[in-house]
């Protein structure tokens, strides 16, 4: 009997009793806890944008001493590699890229077991095995039914 899929992508796949990351499968029963992880990483934006200021303050740094008579436009180069670097610094600050980690704490140990920059992605897989939690829970006063022992009164 095929157990129901609670979560399928390309990498991930979880039902009631087993998280699977690739080639590696989880007991659910085995998993003590799950949480997410979020890193700070470089946008790509701002790291172009900074490289690029100092590129410009450099080469207009470069004109004012060698080129000063022939090349006016420097001090303009500067402003705008210096407005750049700015700029980046802020993006950066106000806007970096996240990364986001699964992980999955068991009895030997805390696993990292999906690494994305796709915040609902991650959130899925995190509810798609809280869910299964949940089923594992209930499963054993499902079996049992209701207690011959009570009456309703």
């Amino acid at each position: 009997m095929s157990e129901r899929v609670l979560f399928s992508s390309d990498y991930v796949a979880v039902t009631p009793s087993v998280a699977r990351f690739g080639a590696t499968s989880y007991q659910i029963a085995n998993i003590g806890s799950i949480a997410i992880r979020i890193r700070n990483r470089m946008n790509g934006l701002a790291v172009v944008l900074i490289l690029l200021g100092l590129a410009m303050f450099g080469l207009g740094g470069f004109l004012i001493v060698q080129h000063a008579e022939s090349a006016p436009y420097g001090p303009y180069l500067i402003v705008a590699g210096a407005v750049l670097f700015i700029f980046g610094l802020v993006l950066q600050s106000k806007r970096p890229a996240r990364e986001y980690t699964l992980m999955l704490k068991t009895s030997s140990n805390d696993l990292e077991v999906l690494v994305s920059l796709d915040h609902d992605h991650i959130m899925k897989v995190k509810a798609a095995i809280e869910e299964a939690f949940a089923l594992r829970l209930d499963a054993p006063y499902r079996m049992a039914g209701p207690n011959p022992t009570m009456t309703d009164q």
